[in-house]
């Protein structure tokens, strides 16, 4: 689906809008600009809809190999596993064109997908018209040949799908590409640097006046004619690419990128399209189990989505032969099943004052308007093992509760309804998701000890978060007490699980299963550094820290390299982030002296660990609006192990399309490192390379004081300074610079969603740095760990 090729200035690249056969007069006209154009209301049937599906189907189905991209990047790009396929399974003189006869769709039921999709609980769905490959799945009349009435299914799949759509509650929309990778009118007015519109005035603009089923070819401009003479004008709905800068800016509704998931509350309507197969939107042979995603991962996201006034647009790729794969219909059924039960918390609901809890994980709200008074459902998609849902946004009296249903089977949900004083939220619903057994009686214990504790007004959360905390060795300690204090002054709703350990003091270090059991439980850590001694006082090749990560899957280091105002620099307006794989590599701890004088140290690389840093780079890289991941190696010299971290790179890559991928040879990085830094955005490296490159470029923005970092799994994160120094040389000088930590705390506090107490603490600690009157030695001052802590507190915005 996703883009990142150069739009037409008046057309843009796709499209998502709804055909609805009917329609209403209006007194309102909208002129051909922007302006008056974004002054349409949206029709409220899309914000009340909540839940769509997304279909890609066309030729691509054929192949169906690596992604809906594959013409692109067999021959455009000329990607390398995708030409092996090619050569493999083909003949030398195959052309895609050829594929086009076997995208046959004989199994295509429109009435059975239309009553798949009621099920599913969509209440829209959402079929390519025509992909980036050019081929219409109506018979357009602009298409000769390359279309699904001429060649292969000789069949009008848009307007079957449409008819039997229409026969049910689910509305009907398109998703219509305007690019066509090898379209020769395109290609020529890509060569006159689109200064030509050949293409939109005899391709483009003709398929989209056939699509709106009307006859008005003349207009100066598609959306004016959509929204003032189409026969869908009052309840048509578009998305934002419509034209060049137009993503995020202009459209009935935003959804800026694939997978477009905020995480906060937006001003603009806004959609999450996102798809079950995390790698590919049109269905592909070559697709794993593990590559999907699971219904409760589809549930996450829509609670997520809807919560900040969102739309879920979930995607599935029917198969060639019209098909759609059974364990697609098996998540969308589950979903369908619990949408069911819980739909009230879900469909016509609006975004409530907090979008998630302050105290409890993993819990989101919604809510809706009754008369004069409110009802607030908070979406718990893991139910607390205590039994006790504590809540700490809502601030109400509660009068009653009850329970409204619940489900069996893999995918557990509960909805509870407690109905409170009319002065605050007038009622709350608990929502969860989650696998526990015997979920009917957990649940009504919860609710018994809801009611007898809820009754007054919540001066403060009834619940804190339980974070592990390493101090580490050197000034960590040390500067884990500037964290406490500021967290205690900005009254952050957090209590520190203290856990000391070390390798270099292992007499008084708690045992490494303390540790991990303490992660393991409460999911979240910040941690200093834990020294490695030059000779183990252990005997143990393998580090302290090597043992936490492999044994709690910590894989991914990530530090962030960011300019901070006030702290001079040779190089300004730095941002970008290191992201390492931390488990293998030189690392791995495989040394063994073969004879007296001669070690061997063995560098492990696996393609599934390899594989997996780098889908977590470019999932960063797409989450945070970054354009490029630069994969750094030395596969030049190390064409076995290097060379197969960046074979991982390059495949992952592919996957995603709107993200330049670029690779650079260690050496050659660190020199690029010291003179244009500015040129990096995501960097992702092998273990040792790594851990080099983000201690030199810490150094690029005022050193090891100042820089935060985080290490993650799929279960545990801790949060630790980018740059890995002890200081042991402060120890007990109290002049250690609390900076790093205390921004790295910040990150950790954004992860848990308290973001109010995170801002404030980041903002408090910029200003101080910006002001220049406390600084520590390391940057330039003279004062100390304790000044710039004060500092800090004196500086919280509350």
């Amino acid at each position: 689906m996703a883009l990142n090729s150069r739009v037409y200035q008046h057309l843009a690249l796709s499209a998502i809008f709804f055909v609805l056969f009917f329609g209403f007069s209006t007194e309102v006209r909208y002129e051909p600009n922007w302006k008056s154009l974004d002054s349409r209301p949206l029709p409220a049937w899309f914000d009340e809809a909540k839940v769509g599906i997304f279909l890609h189907w066309g030729v691509f189905s054929v192949p169906s190999y690596g992604s809906e991209w594959f013409w692109y990047y067999w021959k455009a790009k000329q990607t390398p596993n995708y030409v092996e396929f090619m050569k493999r399974n083909y003949p030398p003189d195959f052309t895609y064109a050829d594929f086009a006869p076997k995208f046959t769709t004989e199994f295509f039921d429109p009435k059975a997908w239309a009553t798949l999709f009621e099920k599913a609980g969509a209440k829209y769905v959402v079929l390519t018209s025509k992909h980036h490959e050019g081929f219409t799945n109506w018979p357009s009349k602009v298409s000769w040949n390359w279309n699904s009435m001429d060649v292969g299914p000789h069949r009008d799949l848009v307007g079957e799908l449409a008819k039997a759509v229409k026969k049910t509650s689910v509305r009907f929309g398109l998703y219509h590409s305007l690019l066509e990778w090898f379209n020769p009118l395109y290609l020529k007015d890509k060569e006159n640097n689109f200064k030509t519109q050949a293409f939109v005035k005899y391709k483009a603009m003709p398929e989209l006046y056939e699509l709106s089923d009307d006859v008005y070819w003349n207009s100066t401009n598609f959306l004016a004619w959509l929204y003032n003479e189409s026969p869908v004008k009052e309840t048509v709905c578009v998305n934002d690419r419509w034209g060049n800068n137009t993503a995020c800016k202009h459209g009935g509704f935003f959804n800026c990128h694939d997978r477009y998931n905020p995480g906060t509350l937006q001003k603009k309507k806004w959609e999450n399209a996102m798809t079950v197969d995390r790698y590919s939107w049109g269905y592909r042979r070559n697709l794993q189990l593990w590559q999907l995603l699971s219904t409760e991962d589809i549930i996450e996201q829509l609670a997520k989505t809807v919560s900040c006034g969102g739309n879920l647009l979930v995607n599935v790729g029917p198969t060639h032969d019209g098909l759609i794969p059974p364990i697609f219909q098996e998540r969308l059924l589950e979903f369908g099943s619990w949408l069911k039960l819980n739909g009230e918390a879900i469909y016509g609901t609006k975004p409530w004052t907090y979008q998630n809890d302050t105290v409890t994980k993993n819990v989101w709200y919604t809510s809706r308007r009754v008369d004069h008074s409110s009802i607030v459902y908070a979406i718990v998609l893991k139910w607390p093992e205590v039994q006790t849902l504590h809540l700490g946004s809502p601030k109400f009296h509660i009068l009653d509760a009850r329970l409204v249903s619940f489900a069996t089977r893999s995918i557990m949900a509960t909805v509870l309804t407690s109905r409170c004083l009319p002065r605050f939220a007038r009622q709350i619903s608990l929502v969860a998701s989650s696998s526990i057994n015997n979920v009917h009686r957990k649940y009504q214990t919860s609710l018994i000890k809801q009611q007898a504790t809820a009754t007054e007004p919540a001066s403060k959360p009834s619940r804190r978060h339980v974070i592990t905390m390493i101090p580490g060795d050197g000034v960590g300690p040390s500067l884990m007490t500037s964290v406490q204090d500021v967290f205690s002054a900005a009254g952050v709703p957090v209590d520190f699980e203290e856990i000391f350990i070390s390798e270099v003091q292992p007499g008084q270090s708690a045992s490494t299963n303390t540790v991990i059991e303490s992660f393991k439980r409460n999911g979240v850590g910040l941690k200093g550094i834990i020294a490695t001694p030059a000779n183990s006082v252990t005997g143990a090749l393998e580090s302290l820290n090597m043992r936490l990560r492999r044994q709690l899957d910590i894989f991914a280091n990530v530090v962030w390299i960011k300019s901070l105002p006030g702290i001079k620099s040779r190089h300004s307006n730095l941002d970008f982030v290191v992201i390492r794989e931390q488990q293998e590599g030189e690392y791995s701890g495989l040394e063994h002296e073969s004879i007296r004088g001669v070690v061997e140290s063995l560098k492990i690389i696996t393609r599934d660990n390899s594989h997996r840093i780098a889908k977590f780079a470019f999932d960063y890289a797409m989450k945070n609006n970054r354009k490029k991941v630069t994969a750094i190696h030395k596969a030049n010299i190390m064409k076995l192990g290097d060379g197969l971290f960046l074979e991982c790179c390059k495949e992952v890559a592919a996957m995603y399309p709107d993200i330049q991928l670029e690779t650079m040879i260690v050496d050659n990085c660190c020199m690029q490192l010291v003179s244009k830094p500015d040129q990096f955005d995501v960097m992702v490296l092998p273990n040792l390379y790594g851990n080099i490159v983000d201690n030199l470029a810490s150094g690029l923005i005022g050193g090891a004081g100042v820089v935060p970092g985080g290490s993650f799994g799929h279960n545990v994160a801790i949060f630790e300074p980018g740059a890995r120094h002890p200081f042991a040389e402060a120890l007990g000088k109290n002049i250690a610079n609390p900076t790093a930590i205390l921004l790295t705390a910040c990150r950790m506090l954004r992860h848990i969603h308290l973001d109010y107490h995170a801002n404030v603490i980041s903002n408090a600690v910029l200003k101080v740095i910006s002001d220049g009157k406390v600084r520590t030695p390391d940057i330039g001052g003279y004062s100390s760990t304790t000044d710039i802590t004060l500092a800090v507190i004196d500086n919280l915005n509350l």
